[in-house]
């Protein structure tokens, strides 16, 4: 047996058994199977290429060799049947809790099988569950001796088996990076001194088509972790000795960088183009902060160009999102959904911000968040039309009485209607007066918590509460990502 097959091999469990049935639910089998690895290659691998499965690799060879792997994929191939994949899903998170916990191993074929679980399957786990499992993951690349120490040492072998471990450390680092950039959590950054290297390895040995993609997805999330780090709020009394304007500059010059450095290959990638957006909103939102001059806030005409910036950076995600043309729905992994929650909390604060010299009727206008908001409802619920298996009794008795997708859609239909309430907003205030001025109309309405009221814990809200996991896994609905 070669070394690759030595490391993929884990000792023996339920994860490496047949597949099993559970009640009328049981693993894909034979042509199904196949059919599900074929369009995990055609799809999602180009899409999140962090864990690659050679073309040659059967499905039933890949159960064998690398059987958390297998379930991984298998399960978010399963997204259209929402009772099958929930009930596959709660199988294997128990099976990674023995492999992790109760009975520890080490394994890549775990670690790859960890960041595909996270990745496509995030929205059925609990915020708890995610943040544990984001931990014994990174966790498990130390064990593996995957980590900064073992520069040197990879880097004089950069065998197949290298170039996986090197793929699923980068997985890692983006699954983190991902998760916690956005809700501002710098405390759980990785380490970034070995992802330099981790990047130029995978540019130039390039054994997939798809590593450049890998490198350059790692190095623009190290850009927006630059960016959270350096505006947080514990290095704010840092900060605040320069003048917020110097600060600003010098990270929009490090998103130019990155921008004039993309090869023209990469330049059309959606995954990369959203999280550059997000990374410009992690900067330009800081132009929502009424912070004096005397302590290096932005004011005047230096605020009213950080907003704008920010208001074009939110309108361009969004155009990403929401293609009209439909080509682009395929293009985005669950876990981005995170990304885009991010971006339309920072939207609902921009359409809401009283300012000296801010145009809110026009950014209300072009943004047109009531529109966007109703065109994710009707995807909602064709999804949630395609999830159901039919009319059997004995399916219909373990379901709760609500797909989790449809409570998501009463949600967004609530916030459709609030939204389409908002008074049109007053005259404009000059530039000259006092920034606290506002119209009193839209304040009463809005009573300064309206973001907050909306989505009350907008993080955690993303995964099924504890009590409420059901006999439904729901994929997240604010994805841009359509089922096949």
């Amino acid at each position: 047996m070669d070394s690759t097959r030595q490391q993929h091999s884990p000792p023996a469990s339920s994860a490496s058994s047949p597949p099993q049935t559970q009640g009328l639910v049981s693993w894909p089998e034979g042509e199904e199977a196949e059919k599900m690895l074929s369009r995990y290659r055609r799809v999602q691998m180009h899409i999140f290429p962090f864990v690659i499965i050679p073309s040659d690799t059967t499905s039933a060879s890949l159960r064998l060799e690398r059987p958390f792997t297998w379930k991984a994929l298998m399960l978010q191939c399963c997204s259209n049947d929402g009772h099958r994949q929930h009930v596959l899903g709660k199988e294997l998170l128990q099976e990674f809790s023995e492999a992790l916990l109760t009975r520890p191993r080490k394994s890549l074929d775990l670690l790859q099988g960890l960041i595909l679980f996270v990745a496509w399957h995030h929205a059925g786990l609990t915020s708890f569950q995610a943040t544990n499992l984001l931990g014994l993951t990174r966790s498990l690349c130390l064990s593996l001796g995957i980590h900064e120490g073992q520069v040197r040492e990879l880097e004089t072998d950069l065998g197949p088996l290298c170039l996986e471990k090197l793929r699923a450390f980068a997985g890692t680092y983006y699954l983190i990076t991902s998760f916690y950039t956005t809700s501002k959590r710098t405390d759980a950054f990785m380490n970034t001194t070995y992802l330099d290297s981790l990047c130029r390895v995978l540019e130039d040995k390039a054994l997939c088509p798809t590593d450049k993609l890998v490198a350059y997805m790692v190095k623009v999330q190290q850009l927006a972790q630059n960016i959270s780090l350096t505006l947080s709020s514990s290095t704010t009394s840092q900060l605040f000795l320069l003048p917020m304007v110097m600060v600003v500059k010098s990270l929009q010059s490090q998103i130019e960088s990155f921008k004039t450095n993309i090869p023209v290959d990469l330049r059309d990638n959606v995954v990369l183009a959203s999280h550059l957006y997000t990374a410009e909103t992690l900067l330009y939102e800081v132009g929502l902060q009424d912070v004096s001059v005397e302590l290096g806030g932005l004011q005047g005409t230096d605020r009213l160009e950080v907003l704008w910036s920010l208001f074009t950076s939110l309108k361009a995600f969004l155009s990403l999102r929401f293609d009209p043309s439909g080509k682009k729905c395929h293009g985005f992994p669950c876990i981005s959904s995170v990304d885009f929650m991010y971006n339309f909390l920072t939207c609902l604060k921009l359409i809401t911000l009283q300012a000296p010299g801010w145009d809110l009727a026009r950014i209300r206008r072009e943004l047109a968040l009531p529109d966007l908001a109703d065109q994710q409802i009707q995807e909602l619920e064709r999804l949630i039309h395609l999830r159901k298996r039919g009319n059997n009794e004995d399916m219909q008795t373990s379901r709760p009485s609500q797909d989790p997708l449809q409570r998501l859609a009463t949600t967004l239909k609530n916030i459709s209607a609030v939204l389409r309430a908002m008074p049109e907003p007053g005259p404009m205030t000059p530039l000259v007066q006092n920034e606290t001025e506002s119209n009193d109309e839209d304040a009463d309405l809005l009573d300064l918590d309206f973001v907050s009221t909306l989505v009350p814990d907008a993080w955690s809200g993303f995964w099924a509460p504890e009590d409420q996991n059901g006999d439904w896994n729901a994929e997240t609905p604010l994805l841009g990502l359509s089922s096949e």
